[in-house]
């Protein structure tokens, strides 16, 4: 049977099961725990499902969330699937479906075990090596610790939001990223991922400093993070919108022109600056500028 045939074997199974339905819908079979033991044993269980087939997977996933914080033990297991693309459906209901991949589920999952699983999150860290040259891997890296980076954001949700807001898992956060933000590249990478999630003052003083990181996708994660900070309509608290867009002006000096030409697009969307832009630099693309 080809891969193809075993796939779609494998699903309409799962539709006849209503396996798949579980993962897509978040509804549970009714399953309680007797006690904590049986809860760690089902971890435990799902644990190793995490490692089974696509669709595996995503309901291994989709069962841990449902388990809250009771799943804490599986956080480290499930940062290494934030960038697992295995193909599954999302069923949303009789005959409506849609094409979804693993990482979807853990990502949920992650959020609903919540900001108990930030500490073993950051511990996990997508402990496989970031590769130095440009590729495939390298890319499929970026975006696991894309939705590593925005997870762990949305856990801590603070203080963007209101609530709930856990400003010592938030610290512990900043640190994380801060105590990173000068190592290797694999440490560089996952602190401007954070930063790029955690709304404050000091985290946007950290993706300004990166701007002039020696690494070209570093740079190119801080440039897009302080220009979603810098536009003129946005929920940033102000003192963080100014800084973030003094910041993205200054990128237009920047000596990396992927740099300074999302800069400068950006720029010319806004009413305040597209004039002035337009005028001091009609060569962005081939050298820096910088508005009188």
């Amino acid at each position: 049977m080809r891969r193809g045939d075993l796939w779609r074997s494998g699903f309409r199974a799962a539709c006849r099961t209503g396996l798949l339905g579980i993962v897509a819908t978040g509804v549970m079979s009714g399953v309680t725990f007797g006690s904590q033991q049986d809860a760690a044993e089902k971890v435990r269980s799902l644990i190793k499902d995490l490692t089974s087939s696509a669709l595996g997977r995503a309901e291994a996933a989709k069962a841990l969330g449902d388990l809250g914080p009771a799943a804490v033990a599986a956080v480290p297991y499930l940062a290494q699937h934030l960038g697992d693309t295995g193909r599954v459906r999302r069923i949303y209901g009789p005959g409506v479906s849609a094409p979804a991949e693993v990482r979807e589920f853990v990502v949920e999952a992650l959020e609903k075990i919540g900001v108990i699983g930030v500490e073993p999150l950051l511990e996990a860290s997508l402990d496989y090596p970031f590769p130095s040259s440009r590729s495939h891997a390298r890319l499929i890296r970026s975006q696991a610790l894309t939705e590593w980076g925005r997870t762990v954001g949305t856990i801590v949700r603070c203080p963007r939001a209101p609530a709930p807001c856990d400003r010592t898992a938030f610290e512990r956060v900043q640190a994380f990223a801060f105590a990173r933000k000068s190592g290797p590249l694999d440490d560089r990478m996952r602190a401007v991922h954070l930063f790029s999630n955690l709304f404050s003052m000091e985290s946007t003083n950290a993706l300004a400093d990166m701007l002039t990181d020696q690494d070209t996708d570093v740079r190119w994660i801080a440039v897009q993070a302080l220009g979603g900070r810098a536009a003129l309509v946005t929920d940033t608290p102000p003192p963080i919108q100014s800084r973030a867009r003094e910041a993205f002006l200054i990128s237009l000096t920047n000596s990396d022109e992927r740099v300074r030409t999302f800069a400068y697009r950006a720029l010319l969307r806004s009413e305040q600056y597209a004039a002035r832009v337009q005028a001091a630099c009609p060569e962005i693309a081939n050298r820096p500028c910088a508005l009188p």
